[in-house]
Order: C-alpha cells, then structure tokens, then sequence
C-alpha cells in the first residue's frame, strides 16, 4: 500500500502485528467516506470486472455510498460498489481538476448575473414606443388594403387602430 490518504482509517493494533507499521498502527480503506469520488479506470477484460487506475495503473480502492447513512441498520445497507477511487497523484489531481472547474463554473455565474444586474436600466425596452410603431405600420397596410379595394376589415377596425 502506497501512503495512506485521510480516505484510511487507522487503528492500533500492536507493534509486531502482521500488517502494523513501525508504530503499531493498521490501516484500512473507508470506503463509505463522504469526500470519495470516482476517478477514471481502465478495464482490460471485455467485462468490465477488474477496473485499473488510468493514470498509475494500480488496482483501485472501491467506493460503497450505500453505507454512508449510520443510520440504516447493518442488515439493510448498501454493500454495492458504486464507483472506484485510486490515490495516486493523476487521481488527484482530476479531482481537483473538478473542484476547481465547478467553482469557476458558479463564479462565470455570479459574474454573468453580476452583468445583468448592471445593465438593467440601460437594456430596458421602450415598449410604448414599439407599440405605437407597430400600431402605425398596421394602420398604413390597412388604408393601403381599403385604396386597393382588399378590404378585410371594417371601418371600425380601422377608427380603433388610430394613434
């Protein structure tokens, strides 16, 4: 086992024990932790049984959601593996790759609400004027359909259309 990660839980178990280190101490993998995410794999058989770390090529630690709430007696839980989790410094760093690309993501969001905000009163749309120009363009065609003899409106359409 490379160097233990805060993924490990430690326990004394006695200097001299088989699988202790110099200090007595066994370490074993947690894979129920909260901050354990899946990292990328590689699986060399067509079955996709037998996942290998894509970026230092060693066997990967296994991650178990299902057993994350205590709450759940034992007999109920989640053994299932949900994903695998390696280590080592490529897996690292992809983490961290999508930490920081998901905080950068919510600060282009804040930056871009931030804009808005700022150029409300100067992107404001003249409504009322629009509505007058578009009232004065539909009153244009339709004296224009009454001197051609098209009329498909009343007078009254017309008189209701007046600005």
């Amino acid at each position: 086992m490379e160097k233990p990660s805060k993924f490990h839980r430690h326990t004394y178990v006695g200097k001299g024990t088989e699988g202790a280190d110099e200090y007595g101490y066994k370490y074993t993998w947690n894979s129920a932790h909260p901050d354990l995410e899946p990292t990328q794999m590689f699986y060399p058989d067509k079955y996709q049984n037998h996942p290998y770390c894509f970026y230092c090529g060693e066997k990967p630690y296994p991650i178990q959601a299902g057993l994350r709430d205590s709450n759940i007696p034992y007999n109920k839980r989640d053994y299932s593996v949900t994903g695998y989790m390696c280590t080592c410094v490529g897996a690292a760093a992809e983490i961290s790759y999508r930490q920081d690309l998901i905080k950068l993501k919510e600060l282009h969001a804040q930056d871009i609400s931030e804009l808005r905000k700022s150029y409300v009163e100067k992107l404001n749309p003249n409504l009322e004027k629009q509505f007058e120009i578009k009232m004065k363009y539909q009153r244009k065609e339709l004296e224009s359909e009454l001197k051609n003899g098209r009329n498909y409106f009343s007078f009254s359409d017309i008189e209701m259309i007046k600005i």
